[in-house]
Protein backbone atom coordinates (compact mmCIF):
# COMPACT_ATOMS: atom_id res chain seq x y z
CA UNK A 1 0.00 0.00 0.00
CA UNK A 2 1.36 3.44 -0.93
CA UNK A 3 1.36 6.83 1.30
CA UNK A 4 -1.64 7.94 -0.82
CA UNK A 5 -3.92 5.07 0.48
CA UNK A 6 -2.84 4.92 3.72
CA UNK A 7 -4.61 8.41 4.39
CA UNK A 8 -1.49 10.56 5.14
CA UNK A 9 -2.26 14.21 5.79
CA UNK A 10 0.03 17.13 5.34
CA UNK A 11 0.54 19.78 8.21
CA UNK A 12 0.33 23.62 7.22
CA UNK A 13 1.09 26.63 8.83
CA UNK A 14 -0.16 30.42 8.32
CA UNK A 15 1.69 33.31 7.92
CA UNK A 16 1.11 35.81 10.83
CA UNK A 17 -0.60 38.01 8.04
CA UNK A 18 -2.35 35.63 6.10
CA UNK A 19 -3.84 34.44 9.91
CA UNK A 20 -5.04 38.08 10.17
CA UNK A 21 -6.58 38.41 6.66
CA UNK A 22 -8.24 35.06 7.49
CA UNK A 23 -9.63 35.95 10.79
CA UNK A 24 -10.99 39.65 9.61
CA UNK A 25 -13.10 37.94 6.78
CA UNK A 26 -16.70 38.14 7.70
CA UNK A 27 -17.43 34.61 6.29
CA UNK A 28 -20.26 34.51 4.56
CA UNK A 29 -20.63 32.03 3.36
CA UNK A 30 -19.43 30.27 6.78
CA UNK A 31 -17.82 27.21 7.09
CA UNK A 32 -17.94 26.11 3.77
CA UNK A 33 -16.41 29.13 2.43
CA UNK A 34 -13.54 28.66 4.81
CA UNK A 35 -13.11 25.08 4.31
CA UNK A 36 -12.80 26.07 0.18
CA UNK A 37 -10.35 28.65 0.96
CA UNK A 38 -7.88 26.57 2.80
CA UNK A 39 -8.25 23.68 0.65
CA UNK A 40 -7.49 25.99 -2.40
CA UNK A 41 -4.57 27.39 -0.42
CA UNK A 42 -3.08 23.94 0.04
CA UNK A 43 -3.01 23.12 -3.25
CA UNK A 44 -1.98 26.29 -4.62
CA UNK A 45 1.00 26.29 -1.68
CA UNK A 46 4.64 25.19 -2.93
CA UNK A 47 6.06 23.69 0.57
CA UNK A 48 3.82 24.08 4.25
CA UNK A 49 3.33 27.38 4.24
CA UNK A 50 0.24 29.32 3.41
CA UNK A 51 0.74 32.99 2.85
CA UNK A 52 -0.62 35.77 1.26
CA UNK A 53 0.18 34.49 -2.22
CA UNK A 54 -2.08 31.23 -1.50
CA UNK A 55 -5.39 33.39 -0.48
CA UNK A 56 -7.92 34.46 -2.83
CA UNK A 57 -6.84 37.76 -4.74
CA UNK A 58 -10.40 39.54 -3.32
CA UNK A 59 -9.19 38.85 0.44
CA UNK A 60 -6.04 40.23 -0.27
CA UNK A 61 -6.49 43.70 -1.74
CA UNK A 62 -9.48 44.32 0.07
CA UNK A 63 -7.44 43.63 3.78
CA UNK A 64 -4.46 45.62 2.01
CA UNK A 65 -6.51 48.51 1.05
CA UNK A 66 -7.69 48.51 4.48
CA UNK A 67 -4.90 47.89 6.53
CA UNK A 68 -3.24 51.52 7.61
CA UNK A 69 0.27 52.14 5.94
CA UNK A 70 2.94 51.37 8.13
CA UNK A 71 1.32 52.18 11.29
CA UNK A 72 3.42 51.72 14.71
CA UNK A 73 0.14 51.42 16.67
CA UNK A 74 -0.21 48.77 18.32
CA UNK A 75 -3.35 46.47 18.36
CA UNK A 76 -5.80 47.48 21.62
CA UNK A 77 -6.16 45.25 24.07
CA UNK A 78 -9.82 44.97 22.62
CA UNK A 79 -8.66 43.98 19.61
CA UNK A 80 -5.95 41.53 20.38
CA UNK A 81 -8.57 39.59 22.90
CA UNK A 82 -11.24 39.39 19.55
CA UNK A 83 -8.56 38.00 17.65
CA UNK A 84 -7.53 35.59 20.10
CA UNK A 85 -11.24 34.57 20.94
CA UNK A 86 -11.64 34.08 16.74
CA UNK A 87 -8.74 31.66 16.81
CA UNK A 88 -9.91 29.85 19.81
CA UNK A 89 -13.21 29.63 18.21
CA UNK A 90 -12.28 28.24 14.94
CA UNK A 91 -9.85 25.76 16.38
CA UNK A 92 -13.04 24.64 18.55
CA UNK A 93 -15.18 24.38 15.18
CA UNK A 94 -11.98 22.05 13.75
CA UNK A 95 -12.11 20.13 16.81
CA UNK A 96 -15.80 19.53 16.56
CA UNK A 97 -15.72 18.68 12.84
CA UNK A 98 -17.54 21.56 11.88
CA UNK A 99 -20.53 21.46 14.17
CA UNK A 100 -20.63 24.87 15.68
CA UNK A 101 -23.43 24.29 18.20
CA UNK A 102 -21.07 21.31 19.38
CA UNK A 103 -18.40 24.28 19.60
CA UNK A 104 -20.06 26.44 21.76
CA UNK A 105 -21.38 23.30 24.18
CA UNK A 106 -17.32 22.58 24.34
CA UNK A 107 -16.46 26.22 24.69
CA UNK A 108 -19.20 26.96 27.31
CA UNK A 109 -20.73 29.50 25.30
CA UNK A 110 -24.26 30.22 23.81
CA UNK A 111 -24.22 29.62 19.75
CA UNK A 112 -24.79 33.72 19.49
CA UNK A 113 -21.76 34.04 21.50
CA UNK A 114 -19.79 31.89 19.40
CA UNK A 115 -21.29 33.42 15.83
CA UNK A 116 -20.35 36.97 17.54
CA UNK A 117 -16.72 35.76 18.72
CA UNK A 118 -16.05 34.59 14.78
CA UNK A 119 -17.31 38.15 13.42
CA UNK A 120 -15.25 40.46 15.52
CA UNK A 121 -17.50 41.84 17.45
CA UNK A 122 -16.72 42.70 21.41
CA UNK A 123 -17.95 40.20 24.19
CA UNK A 124 -20.56 42.69 26.19
CA UNK A 125 -23.32 40.66 26.23
CA UNK A 126 -24.94 39.37 29.28
CA UNK A 127 -22.76 37.12 31.21
CA UNK A 128 -23.39 32.95 30.45
CA UNK A 129 -25.47 30.81 32.55
CA UNK A 130 -24.49 27.53 33.07
CA UNK A 131 -27.27 24.93 33.92
CA UNK A 132 -27.43 25.24 37.48
CA UNK A 133 -28.54 28.97 36.99
CA UNK A 134 -25.06 30.54 38.42
CA UNK A 135 -23.80 33.26 35.93
CA UNK A 136 -20.60 33.02 34.76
Amino acid sequence: MNQANRGLVQAYELEPRAEQILLAHSWPGNLRELENVINRACILVDGHVIGLEELPAEMTSRATARAPAASTHAASLREQIQQVEAQIVLRAIGAADGDRRLAAQRLGISLSSLYAKLNGKPSEAAPEKTETGRTT
